[in-house]
């Protein structure tokens, strides 16, 4: 065989197998210090759903192309909210963060945290 075309096989063969490792590999959502985490928790009775369901409709109408993850976190029905705020600007940080936190302040069973990274509790 012809050595260009066996190493223009090898470096085919390579390049795929570095690109397939890369999508497998999970990479973490966000960059340490970028994680504004919201946690909906509960005390032996579930979430404040209503709370829940107007930040989900705030979420999806008002910043849909915002990148975040939800984890669950319990077994009454407890998620976590993780948002990479890293592709915002911070005055878009600092608006994302203001207009949820007057959302979620009116319930006691909202956490609200700026962490390095997404909690993992299950």
């Amino acid at each position: 065989m012809n050595n260009k075309f066996v190493n223009y096989i090898a470096v085919t063969i390579v390049a795929a197998l570095i690109t397939i490792t890369v999508l497998i590999i999970a990479v973490p959502l966000a960059k340490a210090g970028n994680m504004f985490v919201v946690s909906f928790v509960s005390f032996g009775a579930g979430i404040d759903r209503d709370t829940a369901l107007e930040f989900e409709n705030f979420l999806s109408t008002k910043y849909p192309d915002i990148r975040y993850e939800v984890n669950p976190a319990g077994y009454e029905g407890e998620f976590d909210y993780c948002f990479d705020l890293s592709d915002l600007s911070e005055e878009q940080q600092t608006a994302f963060q203001k207009e949820s936190i007057e959302i979620l302040q009116k319930s006691k069973l909202v956490e609200i945290s700026e962490q390095d990274n997404c909690p993992k509790k299950l």
